[in-house]
């Protein structure tokens, strides 16, 4: 039955993200949690939550053409999220590519004003940019939501 196997296919997809969690959080071994991971993407190629976990990890050890690839493909399936969107702007800065990390900042903001931790980063960029007067409306915006 194709169904049954698709449901057993994404338990199997479950347990290896499950596995890939307790890795980098309980033992803290990164290597383990990627692979655990990416055995996760095998069983499951659309499992967002893998993804972000796996960009995350290659942005943490260093390895930025993996974490980019990652938030990218993840971006491709789920357009909206937030932590992808989080870390691919922070590449950009990485890359010194500071207007497309105030573009990609400001549409996450249009979405969830009062997104703290993305408001600080770009209040920072405005500010290094020298459009700080810009910063106004956005803090406009989260006191509304608040």
């Amino acid at each position: 039955n194709a169904d049954q196997l698709d449901e057993e296919r994404e338990m199997a997809a479950e347990i290896s993200f499950r596995l890939g969690k307790y890795d980098e959080e309980r033992i803290g071994d990164a290597s383990s949690a990627i692979e655990a991971y990416m055995d996760c993407l095998k069983k499951s190629q659309d499992h967002t939550e893998a993804m972000v976990s796996l960009a995350r990890l290659h942005q943490t050890i260093g390895n930025n053409e993996e974490c980019q690839s990652f938030c990218q493909r993840l971006l491709k399936i789920d357009p909206s999220n937030e932590q992808a969107t989080f870390m691919y702007a922070n590449l950009m800065l990485l890359n010194n590519k500071t207007e497309d990390a105030i573009r990609t900042y400001s549409q996450l903001l249009e979405k969830e004003p009062d997104n703290f931790n993305t408001l600080s980063q770009l209040i920072e960029l405005l500010r290094r940019a020298g459009r700080i007067k810009q910063v106004a409306n956005f803090l406009e915006k989260a006191e509304a939501v608040c």
